[in-house]
This record gives C-alpha cells, structure tokens and sequence, in this order.
C-alpha cells in the first residue's frame, strides 16, 4: 500500500493523522512515567540514562540519513547497492560504538550527573548500561526510515512510531509489578528493538548486496553532519546536566513539559518534514520550483504551529492538572510555567528544521554547522553570564533556549529571505486576510473558553479541544475548496 507519490497535502494529512494515535499514546507514556516514579530521583536518572543513547541515534543516524537521503534520489542505476553498503556500514559503526561506551559509561555518568554519588550514580549506570543497546537501533533507524520515505512508504514510517508507543507501554506495565522502577529501562530497551524488527524487514528489498564500498561517497560528508549534531547536541546535554545540579525533579519536570509543548513537532513538523524533503531534493535543480515549494511549506507550517502554540498556552493549567494528577508529581505550578515558557521554543524550532531541511535539499553541509556553531556560543555567552544573577534557575535556562533558537531562526530566516520577498498582489492580500482571520477567530474562542466555558475537568477540555480544531478544519476546507470541488469534477468526468 502506496500513499499518493506526488499529494504533499494527502501525503502530510495521512501521516498526521496516524502520528496523531501515536502522540496520544506518547502522552500515555509520559503519565504512566509520572505514575511510576513522578519527580523523584529516580525519575531524574530515567531521562540522564536515555540521554546518551537518543544522543548518538540523532548525531549519527540524522546525519546520514540526510546526506544518504538526497544522494539516493539523486541515484538513478544502483539505489540497491547504495542502501546495502550504507545499512550495513552503520550496524559495523554502531556495534563499536556501543562497546566502547559500554566500557567508558561509569566515566561518563560523572559528567552527565556530576552531583550524583553513592546509590544515585550507581543507579545512574545501571540504568545506562541497560538501555545503551538502543544506540544500535537508532543509529540504522534513520537509514531505514529514510529509504523507505524515498520510495514513498512513508505510512510504515508513521506507523513504526504507533507500534514503537505502543509495545513500550504494555511492556512497563507487565515489567513493572516485577521489577519496580527497572521496567522503565527494560521496557524500553525492549519496545526500540521490536520498533526495528518490525520496519527493517519491508525495507529490506530494497537492499543488495554487502558492497561497503558503495557508501564511501556519504560516510566522507558524514563527518561534517556529526559535526553540526554534535553542537546541537552539546547544548542539549548542558541543559541536562546543569539541571540535574539545581535540584531533585527538575531533569524530568523539564522533559514532562518538553514532550507535551513537542507534540506539535513531532504530529505536524515531522510529517510535513517527511513529506516534504523528497520533493525539496528533486526540485532543487529549479530554483524557483524549490523557493515556492518551501514558501508554501512554510506558511502551512507558521499557521499549523501557532494554532497548536495558541492551544497549549491557553490550556497549559487543564493539561496539566489533568495529566500528572499523581500525587509525586507536586510542583504543578512550575511545570506549568515551564510549559509556557516552552510554546515560542517550539514555534521556532519548527520552522528551523524546515529550513535546515532545505539546506541539507540543496546539498548545503556546511551551512548549518555554522549557524548551529554561532547559536550555540551566544547560548554559551548568555548562560554563563545569567548563571548568577538570576535565582530561578529553570528560567535561565528556558531564557537561554528561547535565545539559541531565536538566533538560529534569524540566521536561517536570512539565508531563505527570497521565500519572504513576495509580491503584494491579490493572492498575497488573500493569504493576509485569511491569517489573520483565522487567528482572530481563534483568539476570540480562547477568551470566550476562559470566561465561559472553562476546562475544568477532561470531559470539558475534550469538548473545548474538538471545537478548538474543527474551527481550524473550516477554515482550511474554505481555503481548499476550489481545489477539493476541481478534483472532484475532474473524477467524475474520468468516470
């Protein structure tokens, strides 16, 4: 089963769609943690210990799998080979990873955690050791799911993510009468390794071959794209890190709220993302086809992001409340600022990753490393120098975030300039007036829900919630319509 090679808009509905189930499930995984171990110690060590193995998935996996992504479009005679020799490189670069850190992991506990002694560290790389094999998983995930994007799977890319959400819930919750806090790491060592069970296999045929000779021509680019990671990375790993120095539950506050402000990320940016690169690859040959691709890509993405921003400010308290009710989860109050503090940091970062898309579309290696390099310094510069003078702490380093992703989108925003200089004519007006409409619209229902109409139980929320998004599904059919109709016609004609 095939999605429509050449619907952007079908294509990104279908995979948000299935993403969405995936992020209810996500959200699930997210209580049933808060239900285990709230904002404990333990909670703290659960999020250190994964660290370093989402780390290495994501500098080395998300990097090849850009480079290897556009070379593989770009390929017309040996595709099979190509994805041969780079499949199997991975799993030979991945397994000696995963030795070395295996060995070196009590060293680097001291520098992810270095308040951490006694019972915590130990627990700290038991925790770390268990789960470090998913480093194995990550790394070959991204050539996977990359190559089946790039022969239009992409269903089976959104539902590895369902079935992912799934089998680590179930598998906690049989683990965890057993083995208490344990089934955490267990559990989600196990669901990582039936995640790839499951997608390598359809992937698989399109793979011949043991030729590592094959991927030499994007292991060479690699380097600069583990480069670029590894900066993102730091800043990541920092935040982690001096977290863990402030005070016990901040580490997993902090991520409670980043996995639900991130939703909309991983529902709307990564579909369209999926969608979109394959395309932004074939078009970058034509300059003005590939501008009006991202433009259009953009827009879409500025609207989608601020309706879901608009929604998770406005019912951060609801959300909340309703979410992580257990009572080890007591600093309700600060989980909800940081959640706010999160919403533009998400705006941002999505339209970031749109455009470090495109650059990597246009075979642009170099770009982002630097801009990365640039935001990560006045990131640096800023912490440093507020470390001392602010004494709420998380605030620091929310204000430190907003900053890197600010820059980094400015630096961006710039380098794509042209897809903002357009033409004030009627089609322009149009797409003003249809903005702004639709996010009066929204703002008027956000101040009627919170003098009328508020959200203080789930029934209530749901309710609020579904009208919220049908009002945003109007206005999209509105926009749309003369297209939806048109191909209607044209259906029923063929017919």
């Amino acid at each position: 089963m095939f999605l429509k090679k050449n619907s952007l808009s079908i294509n990104s509905l279908v995979l948000i769609l299935i993403s969405g189930i995936s992020v209810i499930f996500g959200l699930l995984r997210e209580m049933q943690i808060a239900s285990i171990v709230g904002t404990t110690i333990y909670a703290d060590i659960f999020y250190l210990a994964i660290l370093l193995p989402e780390l290495i998935g994501n500098i080395i996996g998300s990097a090849t799998s850009n480079i290897y992504l556009r070379v593989y479009k770009l390929e017309t005679s040996s595709r099979k080979e190509l994805a041969g020799g780079i499949f199997y490189s991975l799993l030979i670069i991945g397994s000696l990873i995963l030795l070395l850190l295996e060995i070196l992991f009590p060293v680097i506990s001291e520098l992810i955690a270095p308040t951490y002694s006694g019972r915590e560290r130990e627990t700290l790389i038991l925790f770390g050791r268990l789960v470090l094999p998913v480093i194995l998983a990550s790394v070959i995930l991204g050539v996977v799911t990359a190559t089946l994007n790039a022969n239009n799977r992409f269903y089976l890319v959104g539902i590895n993510g369902l079935v992912y959400s799934i089998i680590l819930i179930i598998m906690t919750n049989i683990l965890q009468p057993f083995i208490n806090i344990y089934a955490l790491s267990i559990g989600y060592l196990i669901a990582y390794f039936i995640r790839v069970l499951f997608i390598v296999p359809p992937m698989m045929k399109y793979v011949q071959g043991f030729n590592i000779k094959s991927s030499f021509k994007i292991l060479k680019e690699v380097p600069r794209l583990i480069l670029y990671n590894s900066i993102i990375s730091i800043q990541n790993v920092y935040e982690k890190s001096l977290a863990s120095t402030i005070s016990t539950g901040i580490v997993s506050i902090l991520n409670y709220s980043n996995r639900i402000v991130t939703l909309p990320n991983l529902l709307i940016t990564n579909s369209i993302l999926t969608v979109i690169f394959p395309k932004l690859v074939s078009s970058s040959t034509n300059r003005k086809e590939f501008l009006n691709l991202l433009r259009n890509s953009f827009f879409l993405l500025v609207i989608l992001l601020l309706v879901s921003g608009i929604y998770i400010f406005n019912y951060s308290n609801n959300i909340i409340t309703l979410l992580f009710s257990n009572k080890s989860l007591v600093n309700t109050e600060m989980l909800i600022s940081i959640l706010q503090w999160y919403v533009p940091i998400m705006v941002l970062n999505g339209l970031s990753q749109l455009l470090i898309k495109a650059a990597y579309a246009e075979g642009r290696t170099k770009f982002p490393v630097v801009i990365n390099l640039i935001s990560l310094i006045i990131y640096f510069i800023l912490a440093f120098s507020l470390k001392q003078s602010i004494t709420s702490n998380w605030k620091m380093l929310l204000l430190c975030l907003f900053v890197y992703n600010l820059a980094l989108f400015i630096m961006l925003a710039f380098k794509y300039r042209e897809i903002f200089m357009v033409k004030l004519n009627k089609f322009t007006l149009n797409v003003l007036v249809w903005t702004f409409s639709l996010l009066a619209t929204i703002i008027v229902f956000v101040t009627i829900t919170n003098l009328y109409l508020e959200s203080s139980n789930l029934f209530r929320l749901a309710m609020n919630t579904v009208i919220y998004f049908f009002i945003i599904i109007i206005f999209f059919y509105i926009k749309f319509k003369n297209k939806i109709n048109l191909k209607l016609n044209r259906i029923k004609i063929n017919n």
